[in-house]
């Protein structure tokens, strides 16, 4: 029974590219996964049904369930093997490397690198040791062909039916050159509506400095467009995105993600009016009735989940 479960949980990232689409919204009852935190980033526990409010459209719906959200996880590090990665190692693995330590023993790991095209490097294991090995590609592409949206795509449909939560650490420059499959919209919208979080850790490009060693103004612009990029799938899907300006903030990382994906809820809600296909449906949940510092004032926390469904 075990080694049909491995077998099975290892067939979902092994099926091929052209497979279709997994509807994650089969059954008119939605559950999603919701982070609530302080300002400073710390979890708040002990929530109750009472203190959560799901608003669908912005009309308010009947909360059927709130549970502290215990399922194990399925992480699955998605790292981009351009010119950006080979010129950052090994800093930029340090997160994926002190994530998959921190997993569990009945967690799941796996890697999957992209330039051009997505490659599953490390299928799902529980073996730390076989996920660490994987972190460093065998050839790494010193080039600047990249297919981010294709591969964000290729790894959030094969995550989805999970008995385990899943949840992707993006280690990305957030430029795309090469998605032939899906547009950075068509990437977004399975962010926004698929309930995997995405942790985002930017990268810096190698840029080609001119000769008195600083970047031009386009090189400026063109970070700062990838940086909004790659937060927008964070922000989309609930996830949090880094941007480490030097080394030692690197070693930080994989304990926030590890705190936020130990610490959530699980809604479920019964929504209401009839069913509208493929239209997308807005999620936003409220944290009402707290007083964690007990100064006799209504909390101001932070509540992160995906947009929609």
């Amino acid at each position: 029974m075990l080694t049909y479960r491995v077998f099975a949980l290892i067939a979902v990232l092994t099926l091929t590219l052209g497979a279709a689409d997994r509807d994650p919204n089969r059954d008119r009852a939605v559950t999603f996964d919701v982070s609530v935190t302080d300002k400073q980033g710390n979890p708040i526990p002990a929530l109750r049904k009472e203190n959560f409010k799901v608003y669908q459209d912005g009309v308010e719906q009947s909360l059927l369930r709130v549970w502290p959200s215990e399922r194990p996880l399925a992480v699955v590090v998605l790292m981009e093997t351009s010119g950006a990665l080979a010129y950052q190692m090994p800093a930029s693995t340090i997160p994926a490397a002190g994530l998959f330590r921190s997993l569990r023993t009945n967690d799941w790991g796996a890697v999957v690198a992209f330039g051009s095209d997505p490659e599953i490097v490390s299928d799902f294991t529980r073996d730390t040791r076989a996920l660490l090995a994987s972190l460093r590609p065998k050839e790494t592409t010193y080039t600047d062909d990249v297919a981010l949206f294709d591969s964000i795509d290729f790894v959030l449909a094969r995550v989805q039916g999970l008995e385990e939560k899943p949840a992707i650490l993006l280690i990305a420059t957030g430029q795309d050159t090469m998605s032939r499959r899906r547009t950075y919209g068509q990437a977004l919208r399975k962010a926004e509506t698929y309930g995997t979080p995405i942790y985002v850790v930017a990268l810096a490009e190698p840029y080609r400095a001119p000769a008195e060693g600083y970047p031009d103004f386009g090189f400026r612009m063109r970070t700062q467009e990838n940086w909004f990029m790659l937060k927008s799938f964070a922000e989309a899907s609930g996830g949090l995105s880094f941007a480490p300006e030097f080394a030692g903030q690197y070693s930080r990382i994989d304990k926030v993600i590890d705190t936020d994906l130990r610490n959530q809820y699980t809604l479920t809600f019964a929504p209401s009016g009839p069913d509208t296909g493929n239209k997308l449906r807005k999620l936003k949940v409220e944290v009402v009735g707290t007083d964690i510092d007990h100064n006799g004032k209504s909390d101001k926390l932070i509540v992160r989940h995906k947009r929609g469904y």
